[in-house]
């Protein structure tokens, strides 16, 4: 079976993982690090980059993943066709 591993080896190539948050109440979330960036005028407005989930974090909040761990593979499907 995988083991949890520090964030910091994380995928950063958009692949979704299994996130371990400390400070959420379900600590074991899924999510992707993301790129986003935004341009106006061909001029760099916004450019960030962090691990996301499904959580919305609270305003001035910005909860990161301490470790992370690959997504199991999903069942075989029985009798298929």
């Amino acid at each position: 079976m995988n083991e949890w591993k520090p964030i910091e080896t994380g995928p950063k190539d958009g692949t979704y993982v299994l996130l371990f948050y400390p400070t959420y109440k379900l600590h074991v979330r899924i999510g992707n690090y993301e790129k986003r960036e935004e341009f106006v005028n061909g001029k760099l407005k916004y450019s960030k980059e962090h691990w996301k989930c499904d959580v919305m974090s609270m305003p001035g909040c910005d909860p990161q993943p301490t470790h992370w761990m690959p997504l199991p593979e999903p069942p075989e499907k029985e009798n298929a066709p």
